[in-house]
């Protein structure tokens, strides 16, 4: 799958409930309701355009994966997931999609998630047509990354990044694999510019094999993979959080004076893609 398009709502949207509730009290008051929430969806629309993340749809059918990252954990998640109704009327009147009909949108994933902050992400993805090599990678930087330029003059970073497995070892031990990436023009650029050592980033991109000689002159096969698109995961208003959920500098419950507080922090994402071939 590859994603076409991304925007962040920063707001709770009404659930189910909250709509039912307002039409039965006034129908007019129910209208407003919706009115306002896809005015507050618009609003991201808008900024994802302006980072561009975001443009007009012209190829479907696509698929749409919804994160409701929820601080109130007493709502209902069929309720939550009911708002994707507003989603898709606000995408449709911001001339985001041509229609939510499902010759236009196949399929809607939904995902709720804890988290100290309420906000919806929401991905498009369509489907690549005889593309067997993609790759999709979460892991941090274990170095600050390197930009430089081809031969052509074209903008190169290379990076690695360390990817935990899922699933522990017989020892109870947690394996982290490495790889080398290489991403060019923009993406290149806003990498190093903004990403440092530790810190986390996703990474969509294809794989490749090349081959070199070491400096005893014997022939050696490397795999890359060749980033075509980024996402930034950056913390605001507090701490990195680690990969346990717990902050740098705060002791974790139970440990130190007693018990902490997490400061609430709010996750940013920022994407990047490269559009240009592959400058081999």
């Amino acid at each position: 799958m590859k994603t076409v398009g991304r925007f962040t709502v920063r707001a709770q949207l009404p659930s189910l409930n909250d709509f039912i509730s307002r039409m039965n009290y006034n129908r007019f008051e129910g209208a407003k309701m919706k009115r306002d929430v896809e005015e507050t969806i618009s609003w991201g629309l808008l900024e994802a355009k302006r980072e561009g993340t975001l443009r007009r749809i012209t190829e479907y059918p696509v698929e749409l994966y919804i994160e409701w990252h929820e601080k109130d954990a007493r709502r209902d998640v069929d309720n939550i997931e009911s708002s994707s109704k507003f989603l898709l009327d606000a995408m449709k009147n911001c001339g985001v999609i041509k229609d939510d009909a499902r010759r236009y949108i196949s399929q809607v994933h939904s995902t709720v998630i804890d988290d100290l902050e309420t906000y919806v992400v929401v991905k498009i993805t369509k489907k690549q047509e005889d593309n067997m090599n993609e790759i999709n990678l979460t892991g941090r930087l274990t170095r600050d990354p390197e930009l430089e330029e081809t031969p052509s003059g074209i903008p190169r970073c290379r990076f690695s990044i360390a990817v935990r497995r899922d699933y522990a070892n017989s020892d109870g031990e947690y394996v982290t694999d490495f790889f080398d990436c290489t991403a060019f023009r923009s993406t290149a650029e806003a990498i190093s510019k903004y990403c440092k050592k530790g810190e986390k980033i996703l990474v969509n991109g294809t794989v490749q094999m090349r081959t070199y000689e070491d400096n005893q002159g014997i022939k050696r096969k490397a795999i890359d993979v060749v980033a075509q698109r980024v996402e930034f995961f950056t913390r605001q208003g507090g701490p990195q959080a680690d990969e346990d959920g717990e902050t740098d500098g705060a002791p974790p419950h139970g440990k130190g004076g007693g018990q902490s507080k997490r400061k609430p922090t709010q996750t940013r994402i920022q994407s990047f893609d490269d559009d240009g071939d592959i400058p081999f």
